[in-house]
């Protein structure tokens, strides 16, 4: 991982850059598919969620193996990469919709009505990313320290209790809320605290169920990353070796 005093050079290693691929790839997909909503049962509980909660809870996981492995800046690389790309596909998707149609392809207004995307949803969307995924990245660094390398599970969970409570309400209340002063007309507030409610329980609990292959990967990426250090230690061009 990277010291504090050090200058950060982006890792090129292969652990790295397949999760920074995967990372982007569940974001824009999430971004998608978030336009349908599913109805979700969960003992007593009835929840409304979009359908990118099979995506998106994945990138905080990833978020969490960067961190934890390669260090905050690092992941902090692959989250204003992951802002990026999905920025290119907003407008990729504008200009898709505003370009002229043909009668033997899909119809114009289903096309614009799944792909189109609204300037508060769009906003509410960067928004709360940046907010979440930072959020979860400096808290997981944050209690590394604390915690001396131990308890992982106390790391990835607590940290996606931050970040998801920041993105979750964030997203929720500009992309479906109401703003009155701005004109701004919106869901009313007991549904939009159920969907925010919805989103978040679920979100977690992506999290939780996905802490055992968080130590499944972090173990594995770390003793690649070990055996590298080791090697450039042990290198004669170092002039260090045992």
């Amino acid at each position: 991982m990277t010291g504090a005093n050090q200058p950060f050079t982006v890792p090129t290693n292969s652990g790295y850059l397949t999760l920074t691929v995967f990372f982007v790839a569940f974001l824009i997909v999430s971004d998608i598919i978030a336009v349908k909503l599913v109805p979700l049962a969960v003992g007593p509980l009835s929840l409304i969620v979009p359908a990118g909660v099979i995506a998106y809870p994945v990138t905080f996981l990833i978020a969490d193996v960067l961190t934890e492995v390669y260090g905050i800046q690092a992941a902090r690389n692959t989250i204003y990469l992951g802002f990026g790309a999905t920025a290119a596909m907003v407008l990729l998707l504008l200009i898709a919709v505003a370009l002229p149609f043909s009668a033997a392809g899909a119809p114009q207004g289903d096309f614009a009505r799944i792909l189109g995307q609204t300037p508060r949803i769009v906003l509410g969307s960067f928004t709360a990313y940046l907010a979440g995924e930072l959020s979860n990245a400096q808290v997981m660094a944050a209690l590394r320290r604390v915690t001396h390398g131990r308890a992982l599970w106390l790391r990835t969970i607590g940290s996606t209790v931050v970040g998801q409570a920041l993105d979750t309400s964030i997203f929720i209340s500009i992309g479906f809320g109401a703003f009155p002063a701005l004109g701004v007309t919106g869901v009313p507030g007991a549904v939009l605290l159920h969907i925010m409610g919805s989103q978040y329980v679920v979100k977690v609990a992506v999290e939780v169920v996905g802490t055992p292959l968080v130590y499944g990967v972090v173990s594995a990426l770390g003793r690649g990353v070990a055996r590298r250090a080791d090697a450039i230690v042990g290198s004669p061009l170092t002039g260090r070796g045992s």
